[in-house]
């Protein structure tokens, strides 16, 4: 983190295998993350597990593709994985409180 100094890391299990795609699914696991009020650390750690069962679903699948993976599969795990880290905020509508605050100039 640059502001804190601080920095961290975060292992799962190395699979052996190399699909197209997984780091598309990570970065959108973390964005994701981070938009339901994850902090970054939090936010990549569900990324990289999400990645890795993505990869998981992928390898079981007997009629897998050659490309890509099967993220659709572990969008449950995502999921949970969101609300088992926590951390999550709810946002309001701000087009609804700028609706409310605008001036009529009938």
């Amino acid at each position: 983190d640059k502001v804190t100094g601080e920095y961290f890391y975060y292992c799962n299990d190395h699979l052996p295998v190399s699909y197209h795609g997984t780091g598309d699914v990570f970065a959108s696991a973390t964005v994701g993350a981070m938009m339901r009020g994850h902090s970054v650390s939090s936010a990549l750690k569900v990324a990289v597990d999400f990645t890795v069962e993505c990869i998981r679903k992928t390898v079981a699948d007997e009629n897998r593709r050659f490309y890509g993976v099967n993220f659709e599969e572990a969008i449950p795990y995502y999921v949970e994985r969101l609300e088992k880290f926590g951390n999550t905020v709810h946002f309001q509508c701000r087009a609804e409180e700028d609706r409310e605050k605008s001036t009529s100039f009938d």
